[in-house]
């Protein structure tokens, strides 16, 4: 009980520090051959993602045999992401993916597919739209199946805005020449 408390004062980076180096611990029971890192051989890859990479504590940043930084998706990564996230959505005509990629460029995953799940809404939004409670109820499918246009995709880029600061790609650029390793 004592552990844990002074874990939680810790900072983040520090606890998860500790939760790697305790599960090393635990596993040092196991044969050297079948460890790595102290960490159990079953655990063959431990990806960690972090925005403020330079927040990494030193003894975790050792452990991690490849610090690798991913960039931003090109258009065409953008345009397949596009497809995966509107996979099961109606598309209107007006709707170019290909178009769309290229004006999110700049725009993470994440980033894209906030814009997505917020344009498949938009429809839904259309048809309710000054309905009482009891006649959006009484909606049928088919009221509210409609396919989604341009112009719902571009109410949601006004809501949706990219994440990822050019200052912020500097930063990450700056700490993989420092930290990162291929």
């Amino acid at each position: 009980r004592g552990r844990r408390e002074a874990a939680e004062r810790q900072p983040r980076c520090n606890r998860d520090t500790a939760e790697i180096q305790s599960r090393g611990r635990r596993s040092s029971r196991l044969s050297p051959a079948s460890t790595t890192h102290g960490l159990p051989s079953t655990v063959s890859r431990l990806y960690l993602g972090s925005i403020s990479a330079r927040d990494l504590d030193e003894a975790l940043r050792r452990r991690l045999e490849k610090r690798i930084y991913i960039p931003l998706p090109e258009p065409a990564d953008i345009r397949t992401l596009l497809g995966i996230n509107l996979k099961d959505v109606q598309l209107d005509a007006s709707v170019c993916l290909d178009a769309l990629a290229e004006r999110l460029a700049g725009f993470s995953p994440a980033d894209v597919t906030n814009l997505c799940r917020e344009a498949a809404m938009m429809p839904m939004r259309r048809a309710i739209k000054g309905l009482r409670h009891d006649e959006i109820r009484r909606l049928k499918r088919e009221d509210t199946d409609t396919p989604l246009c341009q112009d719902d995709i571009e109410q949601s880029l006004l809501r949706i805005n990219k994440t990822v600061s050019e200052s912020d790609l500097g930063r990450f650029e700056e700490w993989l020449k420092e930290f990162g390793s291929t």
